[in-house]
């Protein structure tokens, strides 16, 4: 008796939790929430990282004790002009006398070009747009379905009689309606399209804010890891400034 008992409790509790976690009517897709809800997320946690960097420790420059100019000069000077990257025209002189480090040195006429970067004091406001306009969508649509949505609570129900009036209202509901939702479809659809749209547009931006020299570098990198050879310069080495 006390195990049967005991079976009929686990079969009642396994019923219990499956109401619970069915309960809840979700009106967005996983797509949705991953777009407008996980990544602001994240480029928010970005943005509060770096900016506790800015704060801290900005940048480092090489500079101490040189022509009597203090560590801080120099570095306030970096963190303000920014720095470019040295590109010579022949690949063997990379590493001859004006070149220290790949795509560091003194920058000669003629002998090197240079791509100046000038975006890391801005990554933080940029992680910060970022995050608040991904989540724009996420805000219409609530926005949108705040008034049309119907007081369909099924995890109040004390007695059988309340759960057989909400289903009759229910199905009443969809039989009254029935074909009159297109407004709503359309609206679900622009909303998801245009999480989808930022967050595309967002990839290019970011290309375009980092200098548009990252475009190519997951083929790139891959492309070194395969055939890099002693003087081949890594494609991060070539990208972010040193």
């Amino acid at each position: 008796m006390a195990d049967d008992s005991k079976g009929m409790w686990h079969k009642f509790s396994a019923l219990h939790h499956f109401s619970r976690r069915t309960s809840t009517v979700f009106s967005r897709s996983l797509v949705f929430n991953l777009i407008t809800v996980y990544t602001p997320v994240l480029l928010l946690a970005g943005s509060i990282v770096t900016s506790a960097k800015q704060i801290l420790s900005p940048i480092h420059c090489e500079g101490e004790g040189k022509d009597g100019l203090s560590k801080d000069y120099v570095e306030t000077y970096c963190y303000i002009e920014g720095t470019f990257n040295l590109y010579m025209k022949q690949a063997e002189q990379q590493m001859g006398k004006n070149i220290i480090y790949p795509n560091l040195g003194q920058f000669v006429e003629g002998q090197s070009s240079r791509r100046e970067i000038s975006y890391y004091q801005w990554v933080t406001f940029f992680l910060l747009i970022e995050a608040l306009v991904v989540y724009l969508p996420r805000q219409i649509w609530h926005q949108l379905t705040q008034s049309q949505c119907l007081p369909f609570d099924f995890t109040n129900l004390r007695r059988r009689e309340d759960w057989e009036d909400k289903k009759n209202f229910l199905v009443w509901h969809m039989k009254q309606t029935r074909g009159n939702h297109e407004y709503w479809l359309w609206q679900y659809l622009l909303t998801e399209l245009l999480a989808i749209a930022l967050l595309t547009a967002f990839f290019i931006l970011t290309d375009v804010f980092l200098g548009g020299d990252f475009y190519n570098y997951g083929l790139d990198w891959l492309n070194y890891m395969h055939n890099s050879t002693n003087t081949t310069i890594s494609p991060m080495t070539a990208r972010f400034p040193r």
